[in-house]
């Protein structure tokens, strides 16, 4: 696997434009990535065991030291990438890092007011980055902040939300649990009462518990 250096020290981060199909083989860098199409280009983004299509109207947000690919077939397209390291976020980088990124794509056509200014800086960006004048460098950069401090709010809330949802099931399998346990339990029955994968539902056990399900 390539491992992709992007940021020297005078460039503390990178805009890409591209209106040209192609594709970058899975590859890792430090640097958060953020890839997004103004227009109706589909983009696809691989994570190795997931691969996902990002469309129009969505932002996919890459972690750092996280392998990923990109692909885009269309022969017309509109793509944006953002790279941004520590140098430039500071400490606002390790808040980024630390953001559960399981599910890395924002809906930007949902109706919400963070969402609709997170779209008007992505598109002020995309517009602003293609003149390349030097005038518009510290709007770029106003952008470019606004736009990490909406992904933290959006997805710290999206991960609050999740959290939930896994305690209320949690505690239906713990209840059951505590009724049946002279009984056989199986972890299949118990995973799918809840609405879990068994991969899923072992993880989330243990998160919550500390303990495994035969535990």
């Amino acid at each position: 696997m390539l491992y992709q250096k992007l940021l020297p020290a005078t460039s503390p981060y990178v805009v890409y434009t591209s209106t040209t199909s192609g594709s970058f083989p899975i590859h890792k860098h430090h640097e958060i990535e953020l890839i997004y199409s103004p227009a109706n280009t589909v983009v696809e983004l691989d994570l190795g065991d997931d691969k996902l299509s990002v469309c129009g109207g969505e932002l996919a947000v890459v972690g750092t030291l996280t392998p990923h690919g990109t692909s885009v077939e269309e022969d017309t397209c509109e793509i944006m990438v953002l790279e941004l390291g520590p140098v430039f976020l500071k400490e606002h980088f390790q808040e980024l890092s630390d953001l559960n990124l399981s599910n890395p794509k924002i809906d930007l056509t949902e109706d919400d007011e963070i969402i609709r200014d997170l779209k008007r800086c992505l598109d002020e960006i995309y517009a602003m980055y293609r003149k390349k004048t030097k005038k518009d460098e510290l709007l770029i950069i106003g952008n470019i902040y606004r736009i990490c401090s909406h992904i933290i709010k959006l997805k710290s809330s999206e991960q609050a939300s999740k959290s939930k949802k896994d305690a209320k099931k949690l505690k239906k399998a713990l209840n059951y649990i505590h009724t049946n346990y002279a009984n056989k339990i199986t972890l299949d029955e118990t995973a799918s009462m809840v609405g879990y994968s068994k991969g899923n539902f072992c993880k989330a056990f243990k998160s919550a518990t500390g303990l495994s399900f035969h535990a």
